[in-house]
């Protein structure tokens, strides 16, 4: 998906504010991602220097994520051999990004919203698109 340039404004604005403050934003995806799915536990603690790199790669260039896709589709099946797979995708989604919302605060906003749920479906779809349960589950 290609984003328009308010909508690459708005995620690199949003990133600038959340970039520092990572390590808050994984502590609370992992809090919000073992209420919403207990089965995710046994992925759980992440590894906090692959999160933010991959936050950092993800987030630090959604202007450009297409070209990324091989980069995205290796990171689908790292995660495959783990056993996370794109079933498992709508929640990690949604719990990341209530993880972007309870750190943003009161700039956290509907559009910021639909903007961050863009990228990772974007980056979600270029993850497992070479593992076979994707197809399947999408």
């Amino acid at each position: 998906m290609a984003f328009t340039t308010e909508q690459i404004d708005r995620l690199n604005t949003s990133f600038s504010f959340l970039k520092p403050r990572l390590g808050l934003v994984g502590d609370i995806f992992e809090r919000s991602l073992l209420e919403t799915d207990p089965a995710m536990s046994t992925h759980l603690p992440m590894d906090r220097v692959s999160f933010e790199l991959n936050m950092l790669l993800i987030c630090g260039h959604t202007a450009d994520l297409e070209l990324l896709g091989d980069r995205f589709a290796e990171m689908g099946e790292d995660l495959a051999e783990l056993g996370i797979g794109a079933d498992q995708f709508p929640a990690a989604r949604d719990a990341m990004l209530r993880a972007f919302a309870a750190v943003s605060g009161y700039t956290w906003t509907q559009r910021l919203q639909d903007d961050w749920a863009s990228v990772f479906n974007t980056v979600a779809g270029s993850a497992f698109s070479k593992v076979p349960s994707y197809h399947k589950a999408a």
